[in-house]
């Protein structure tokens, strides 16, 4: 650190002002501050991460939904199943979710970028559906009057 400071240092004593003035001592202050604030401040907001999600064949997959994090952020892939995901902390990891694909996560801590990443088909299944010709079932979702037998 003491050697930083002397650079900097030696870096203002070749600007035309008093070497150990107070706007001297406010520039210097001024310029670390932005230096800190450029160079460190892409990881402070969190690093953008792209790629493409595939099926086994791979053919792109459209609309496959990225999220990250616990603050519900998340992004679609597009039509040739390319994604840009912007704001992802190290620590967080890529939850991959496609409609009849198995999801996949992925931790973005090491990703060497663009990421490829090849769903596995997944299958659907549906529950039971029951329809029964009762106005009382409907009534219990919907507040609404239904005449049983209309003039």
């Amino acid at each position: 650190m003491q050697y930083l400071r002397f650079h900097l240092f030696s870096f203002f004593q070749s600007f035309p002002f008093e070497a150990d003035s107070e706007a001297n001592l406010t520039c210097m202050k001024t310029f670390i501050t932005i230096f800190l604030v450029v160079v460190f401040g892409q990881n402070m907001l969190g690093q953008q991460i792209n790629g493409r999600i595939t099926d086994k064949k791979n053919h792109g997959i459209a609309g496959a939904l990225i999220s990250f994090g616990n603050t519900g952020t998340h992004e679609h892939s597009d039509n040739n199943g390319n994604f840009s995901v912007r704001g992802v902390n190290p620590e967080d990891s890529l939850y991959i979710t496609a409609l009849g694909f198995q999801s996949f996560i992925f931790p973005a801590k090491g990703a060497i970028l663009p990421i490829n990443i090849s769903l596995n088909k997944g299958s659907i299944s549906l529950n039971e559906v029951t329809i029964v010709p009762n106005i009382e079932a409907i009534k219990s979702f919907c507040k609404c009057e239904f005449v049983d037998q209309p003039r």
